[in-house]
């Protein structure tokens, strides 16, 4: 995305060594280059997908929730609390996994990554807050009302849940 939009609008450059031409005009999707067959290629919404890929592949390793329970996962479930001496904080989970047996989930440093990643790409530029949404349980066949979930994307230009798929 970096060497994208370095190019000026036409130019050319240069990613992992495949040659893109940048589009020649400023349009509502100015991620967009074509490849050297002449293809046209939307960098953006690649880029948004390998996130994604990588947000859930990595959450899910972390946590050893279920999908479904990613689907849910919302910002509401994060708590910091005190925690002995030797550590200075910690980040809790108090819905994530859902199992009957456990009350939370410790978080790691290396989820605490993933966690402030995610949150750092769906906060809402302009008021720094998570969008609201709601999103279909398919396992119970209900709408949850909405709430400020980690899994979520602007897809045809409207915010919706990130996908099962």
């Amino acid at each position: 995305m970096d060497a994208l939009q370095a190019a000026p609008l036409g130019g050319q450059f240069t990613f992992r060594g495949r040659t893109y031409t940048r589009q020649n005009k400023d349009s509502s999707t100015p991620f967009r280059a074509y490849d050297e067959s002449g293809r046209r290629v939307h960098l953006g919404l690649l880029e948004e997908q390998a996130f994604w890929a990588w947000a859930t592949i990595d959450f899910l390793q972390q946590t050893g929730v279920r999908i479904e329970e990613r689907l849910e996962a919302s910002h509401h479930a994060l708590i910091q609390y005190s925690c002995p001496p030797a550590v200075k904080s910690c980040l809790c989970s108090r819905s994530l996994p859902r199992k009957p047996t456990r009350n939370g989930l410790l978080v790691s440093p290396e989820l605490a990554d993933v966690l402030s990643t995610i949150t750092a790409r769906v906060r809402d530029p302009r008021t720094g807050a998570i969008p609201m949404l709601p999103n279909y349980d398919v396992a119970e066949m209900i709408w949850n009302p909405p709430m400020p979930l980690l899994f979520q994307w602007t897809h045809g230009g409207q915010r919706t849940p990130v996908s099962r798929r």
